[in-house]
C-alpha cells in the first residue's frame, strides 16, 4: 500500500503548510493575536514591534470593556445609517 505523500504530494505539501501556519499563528507569544488587532489598532511605529500585554484578569476586563464600547458606537452607526428608525420600531 502505498503512501499519501507519494500518492498525493501536492495534498501533503499543502497540508504541511496548513499545519506550519496554523502553528505559527496559535504560539502564545505571536504578535497576531485577537486582543491587540481589536484592542490596540496599528500604528506605522508599532507595526513591526513586537508588543508586551498584560494577561492579569483586571487588564482583561479593561481590554474587553474597550472593545465592546467601541462593537456599540460601531452598532449605532449601522442603526443610523440602515435603520430602523424608532417610529418604525414597534413596541
Amino acid at each position: 500500500m502505498a503512501l499519501l505523500s507519494t500518492r498525493h504530494p501536492r495534498y501533503t505539501i499543502l497540508l504541511g503548510v496548513i499545519l506550519v501556519t496554523a502553528f505559527f499563528l496559535l504560539l502564545p507569544g505571536s504578535p497576531y493575536t485577537y486582543s491587540l488587532d481589536t484592542a490596540y489598532p496599528a500604528t506605522a511605529s508599532l507595526q513591526n514591534a513586537v508588543v508586551q500585554v498584560d494577561n492579569g484578569l483586571p487588564a482583561r476586563v479593561r481590554r474587553s470593556e474597550r472593545i465592546y464600547q467601541k462593537m456599540l458606537k460601531r452598532r449605532e452607526g449601522l442603526i443610523r445609517k440602515y435603520g430602523p428608525n424608532p417610529r418604525e420600531v414597534v413596541s
